[in-house]
């Protein structure tokens, strides 16, 4: 599964994922309600940090879960989503880039 970043690292095209059918948001801090593949996983909280670019549903997301450092990918109705949006710079050191289209190319905007 390839995971869509939060602000665009993979550009969206027919057949691809469409982040509007994501319930959950990026940075939203989720609680896993079941797993079957592990369940030693459930209960455990974390926070969304990818989203499957596979089109159509049930979406995928990928999970930072609390205490850990890896990302574990879980199926939309495997999360509880909780509404606490955590701020992007607790996982990320760089700041957020923007980048504006100009002929065709990319320029960072101050």
């Amino acid at each position: 599964m390839g995971l869509l970043e939060p602000h665009g690292r993979y550009g969206r095209g027919d057949g691809e994922a469409d982040l509007v059918l994501a319930k959950l948001s990026f940075y939203e801090r989720v609680v896993v309600a079941h797993c079957e593949d592990d369940p030693s996983f459930v209960g455990k909280a974390g926070h969304v940090l990818g989203v499957g670019e596979e089109a159509g549903q049930p979406v995928s997301y990928g999970v930072l879960l609390e205490g850990s450092s890896q990302v574990i990918c879980f199926a939309e109705e495997e999360l509880r989503g909780t509404g606490e949006i955590a701020d992007r710079a607790l996982f990320y050191d760089a700041p957020a880039l923007r980048i504006r289209v100009i002929d065709g190319k990319g320029v960072i905007v101050d």
